[in-house]
């Protein structure tokens, strides 16, 4: 009987353990394609140049963007203003 109790100890140990050291999910990146991004209601985060950063859409007030083959490596854009803004706002490093 001890046996199976040690076992059982050990394997609850081991699943704890697991548990514990497993990797945080990690958020949804930027939207990759132009349907994701085009989803209000997907998962994905547009960029958004007011703040310099992805976050996630708002349907209240997105209205994204997609830009196929963005050199910036964002491709989906939480509105007109964010893409036509983000030289003048990010590139130059004025985080808000």
């Amino acid at each position: 009987m001890k046996t199976y109790q040690y076992l059982f100890i050990c394997l609850v140990g081991i699943f704890a353990q697991a548990i514990i050291a497993r990797e945080p999910v990690p958020q949804s990146a930027v939207c990759p394609t132009q349907n994701s991004c085009a989803d209000i209601n997907n998962s994905c985060k547009c960029y958004c140049s007011h703040i310099c950063e992805p976050r996630d859409k708002k349907p209240e007030q997105d209205n994204p963007v997609y830009v196929p083959n963005d050199p910036e490596g964002h491709y989906c854009y939480c509105k007109p203003w964010d893409l036509e803004n983000y030289g003048k706002k990010c590139k130059m490093g004025k985080k808000k």
